[in-house]
């Protein structure tokens, strides 16, 4: 038996126990155990003695015993788990609990309800190292449920013989006291539909126009957004962040996939975004499996965090007031039900808690839950077609009644109709004047007769126009914008040799 002293890489020296117990090797030796005891080199030599005595009188015995101590029944537990949270829990139980010497030195069979609430004193006062302020009653909330699993588990194993997770009434707050189920107002809704910041404008509009969570935000892909359904696009909700299944799927009356209808300001912003937009962000083109707001370059998803600052950043540049991104859910319930929209049938959009999978080609499945999104009082341009399916199919291999859409969604985005859903490239005050005197440059370009695709030549030339304007835009020189602008604009109509 023997004490032992280890440095640690800040220097601090950590106190071990080895000893040799009664179990036999092949070769005839005892097996040798080693326990970690802290800092406190007279614990560390009690410790010593009592297996001593133990392994003399053959009583040692190595796992779960009454007298493990809690910081070993911590580790050995969360190793173990395999929850969908397991990696996040073992990060928090290694950061708030095991780090606690005087509660891992304590034997399962010791622990008590003052320690529990010593810890949670402790908690309450613990400075966060990303923010620089006192940790929220929410994350506290978290950490302690983690530790009264642990304590849970260990009574189940019978490592304990009391309940030490016994606090007085309202000890701690399990939720936040400041926006948790406060909509956000219409004119919110508008200011940050305006918000300058591209990424932030997309990733902002599908929270408040479908009602998704964060995480399902983050995990939709551009395979799940079908354009072509009738009378309004499909985004089908089947997954969160990278692929991880549904907050609350498998759970009993809990979350199932669903199908949400996408609303015509935001199926314009996603079609934006698909053409240029995002090849403007990211500097490729998108594919199927991109993610729709990707958090890199090489598109990996966004994560819990990376995704609550990009809406941070959104209502930042557009003035809103961030109550919480949960809070764009309620928002959404709140506007439709304003417009006239059904409970129940505006549930089915954000919950789907029956499971029951709509057939978004099937009207009488998907119309009704279209008319409940429509009842968002946002802006819709009128002068865009509703095709057929026939139309559609046609607009999808060119030519028909799908062409003569686009060129009159062209001929009004000439004449200065444009709503805020439609140009995200420049600040909010200058859309309007840029694209109007754009237009007015523009004018004397004469309209085309049939269906006309620009060439490699134009797209590039419109490419380079844009990148112009956009860096113009940047250094607030508005003359350089309004020309670069006209000339892609003058390319784009007449496929004309404006460059």
């Amino acid at each position: 038996m023997t004490v032992i002293a280890r440095k640690t890489s800040k220097g601090r020296k950590v106190y071990w126990v080895a000893f040799r117990t009664n179990e036999r090797l092949p070769n005839g030796t005892r097996k040798q155990e080693w326990e970690r005891v802290g800092y406190d080199k007279r614990e560390a030599e009690a410790l010593d003695r009592q297996r001593e005595k133990e392994v003399e009188a053959g009583t040692y015995a190595k796992g779960l015993r009454l007298t493990m101590p809690f910081g070993e029944w911590l580790a050995t537990w969360s190793a173990k788990r395999t929850n969908r949270n397991a990696k996040d829990d073992r990060s928090l139980v290694a950061r708030f609990l095991l780090s606690r010497d005087w509660l891992c030195r304590l034997p399962c069979e010791d622990v008590r309800p003052p320690h529990t609430r010593q810890l949670v004193d402790e908690l309450k006062a613990t400075v966060s190292e990303e923010t620089g302020k006192v940790i929220s009653h929410k994350y506290l909330s978290n950490i302690y449920g983690l530790y009264t699993t642990a304590c849970r588990d260990a009574r189940v194993a019978e490592l304990m013989t009391v309940d030490p997770c016994v606090l007085p009434k309202k000890y701690i707050r399990r939720k936040a006291r400041h926006g948790v189920r406060t909509p956000y107002e219409l004119e919110d809704v508008v200011a940050i539909s305006a918000c300058p910041d591209d990424e932030g404008l997309v990733f902002a509009m599908l929270a408040l126009l479908t009602g998704m969570r964060e995480g399902e935000v983050c995990g939709r892909r551009w395979r799940d957004w079908d354009r072509h359904a009738m009378p309004l696009g499909c985004l089908s909700i089947t997954s969160q962040y990278d692929d991880q299944p549904l907050k609350t799927e498998g759970d009993e009356g809990g979350e199932h996939p669903r199908k949400a209808p996408v609303h015509p300001a935001l199926a314009k912003l996603l079609a934006w975004w698909w053409d240029s937009g995002f090849e403007f962000t990211y500097c490729r083109k998108p594919t199927r499996d991109d993610f729709i707001v990707p958090r890199t370059k090489d598109g990996q998803p966004h994560t819990k965090s990376s995704g609550y600052k990009l809406w941070l950043k959104a209502c930042r540049l557009s003035g809103v007031t961030n109550r919480s991104l949960h809070s764009t859910r309620h928002t959404f319930l709140t506007l439709a039900r304003r417009g006239g929209a059904a409970e129940k049938v505006i549930e089915r959009v954000t919950h789907n808690a029956a499971g029951s999978m709509v057939d978004h080609y099937t009207h009488w499945d998907w119309a009704p839950l279209c008319e409940a999104v429509l009842c968002l009082p946002l802006p819709v341009d009128q002068s865009v077609d509703w095709p057929s399916g026939e139309a559609e199919n046609k607009l999808v291999q060119g030519g028909g009644a799908g062409n003569r859409s686009q060129r009159r969604a062209k001929r009004d985005a000439a004449s200065g109709g444009i709503s805020a859903f439609s140009w995200a490239g420049a600040d909010p005050p200058k859309r309007r004047p840029i694209l109007q005197s754009a237009a007015g440059c523009c004018a004397s370009q004469p309209e085309p007769t049939d269906a006309h695709t620009p060439s490699t030549d134009a797209q590039d030339a419109v490419a380079r126009f844009v990148r112009d304007a956009r860096a113009a835009v940047a250094r607030g020189d508005e003359t350089t914008t309004v020309a670069a602008l006209a000339k892609g604009a003058s390319v784009l109509i007449g496929d004309r040799g404006a460059a």
